[in-house]
């Protein structure tokens, strides 16, 4: 019953007691020792040069944020009705065609091209948006 320890993350005697972990090199020494297994030859090169202990951190993945994203957060909150855009996906031309997304291009040309702020640029872009819907309507 013993043996069954080596390969379990739970030990034998006790079923409640919380996962223990034993490295594979320490498995492999208690087998050579208990003789259940007949000695490698690589062995001896693997006991002259071990390998690098592995270093694992718990770090948080790396937040991606484009510009872009703060800029369509802002014309959407500015512009709820937007919200209700649906879109495929994997349909390339239709999520550029967005019509959020054709507001954060305006803004970021306007921008660019026209040396505005953020903020003067966005107030522009939703007014000429809320105009163009009035028309349409």
């Amino acid at each position: 019953r013993d043996h069954l320890y080596l390969f379990s993350s739970l030990h034998p005697r006790d079923p409640l007691s919380p996962p223990t972990m034993i490295s594979p090199l320490t498995r492999v020494r208690r087998l050579f020792e208990s003789r259940s297994v007949s000695i490698p030859v690589w062995r001896d090169a693997l006991r002259a040069f071990p390998p690098a202990p592995t270093l694992t951190t718990q770090t948080r993945p790396v937040q991606l944020v484009y510009p872009e994203d703060r800029l369509r957060r802002l014309i959407m909150r500015d512009l709820p009705m937007l919200r209700q855009d649906v879109v495929r996906l994997s349909d390339e031309a239709a999520v550029q065609a967005l019509r959020v997304n054709v507001l954060v291009a305006r803004q970021k040309h306007l921008m660019t091209s026209e040396a505005m702020s953020e903020e003067e640029a966005r107030r522009r872009v939703c007014a000429e948006f809320v105009r163009e819907a009035e028309k349409r309507d």
